[in-house]
């Protein structure tokens, strides 16, 4: 669309919009997390409750008070104001669930978590990972849950130790080569 047929006040939600799905726990699972894992899902709850839904509910009020309440505008927002509140209201249940694990400031070789993890594949191509909690795992850098089967595999082993692990590709066995304390 040319931009002379757009009005200075359009608002994209889905623009503003970044949800993300939680991670189920299964019941009676404590909530580990980093600091640093809290910090992030504190601030993203403070995002949504301060910039996002207000912004969400002001276009709203403009659109009631312009007489669009019927528009697809009005109906595509209000969905995103109902994806809002459910994304705060299960954010609120984690944050209130949170154990947060202090990281360990020396290593005895064991692995646990929070901790940096190198490991080599039967290839022996090292991989790094570091072990979080299921909020703030992030599988593409290298932040991986605990109770991940990697993650589950590497808790309480030692540097030196093979661990095997069941993924999609199939069995993997992977040697613990260093255990730091994660960042």
């Amino acid at each position: 669309m040319n931009k002379a047929f757009t009005r200075e006040s359009d608002f994209d939600p889905a623009a503003e919009l970044s949800i993300r799905p939680l991670p189920v726990l299964p019941p009676g699972v404590k909530n580990y997390i980093t600091p640093e894992g809290a910090e992030t899902l504190h601030e993203e709850l403070h995002d949504l409750e301060l910039r996002q839904r207000p912004a969400v509910l002001a276009e709203l009020t403009r659109l009631a008070e312009a007489g669009l309440q019927g528009e697809k505008e009005h109906a595509i927002l209000r969905s995103r104001r109902h994806q809002l509140e459910q994304q705060m209201a299960l954010l609120r249940e984690r944050v209130g669930s949170f154990e947060v694990v202090e990281p360990r400031t020396e290593s005895d070789g064991v692995v646990r978590f929070g901790d940096r993890v190198r490991a080599l594949d039967e290839d022996g191509t090292a991989h790094t990972y570091v072990i979080v909690g299921a909020d703030e795992a992030d599988p593409s850098s290298g932040r991986i849950s605990w109770a991940s089967p990697i993650g589950k595999a590497f808790l309480g082993a030692a540097e030196g130790d093979e661990v095997t692990v069941q993924r999609p590709r199939g069995t993997a066995v992977l040697e613990i080569d260093e255990v730091s304390p994660g960042s």
